[in-house]
């Protein structure tokens, strides 16, 4: 694998607007129009995998590993929300997160979410 340095402090934050697609409802996680868990999780890990995308060489990639928020609060459909992600810690290919998806001050939801840094071209091989 490529050497690479995860910098001290990387941090990001992204924004997302919940359309239909992104409610409890479609998804089957619920029967309501607003933000569904997984949704927001999925808000969360394309904002972590943007800030790794951002700072790693082209061969190599990160993939989710683990999840572990709290939902807290719904948002309608229609709504903004921004993800934020921050690095808390390195433990050699292991990148874990904290993850923050809010509407304005209001916290939606929380936690960590780790991702795994890949070199590409073995990936595949490897299943």
């Amino acid at each position: 694998m490529s050497e690479f340095t995860i910098p001290d402090h990387v941090r990001r934050v992204d924004e997302f607007k919940v359309t239909e697609e992104h409610s409890a409802a479609h998804l089957g996680s619920g029967s309501v129009n607003v933000l569904s868990t997984p949704s927001m999780i999925l808000f969360m890990e394309i904002a972590a995998r943007n800030a790794l995308e951002e700072i790693l060489p082209e061969e190599l990639s990160s993939v989710g590993v683990a999840v572990d928020i709290k939902h807290r609060k719904a948002v309608k459909i229609g709504t903004t929300v921004s993800s934020e992600v921050e690095v808390i810690n390195i433990d050699r290919k292991k990148i874990t997160f904290s993850v923050v998806v809010r509407h304005d001050e209001d916290i939606l939801g929380d936690g960590t979410h780790t991702r795994f840094i890949i070199e590409k071209s073995k990936f595949f091989k490897n299943l």
